[in-house]
């Protein structure tokens, strides 16, 4: 099955973009080949998104009275 779809080709820049972006941002990122960026851009992305759904969730129980 082939998809022939503009939407994977325009994700894949944006990742790229977002990997270029964190590399500026806070040099933690070491330089990559390109096809390995997207990867890397989504999986720091997916591992924030979880980490802010952990702390958002762990700030909810602290700031929770106590019954």
């Amino acid at each position: 099955m082939k998809i022939v779809t503009k939407q994977p080709l325009q994700l894949m820049v944006i990742l790229n973009k977002l990997y270029q972006h964190l590399q500026r941002k806070n040099n933690l990122l070491p330089p990559m080949p390109l096809k390995q960026q997207p990867v890397i851009a989504l999986l720091t992305l997916l591992t924030h998104l979880i980490l802010v759904k952990i702390m958002r969730k762990n700030l909810l129980l602290v700031l929770q009275p106590t019954p």
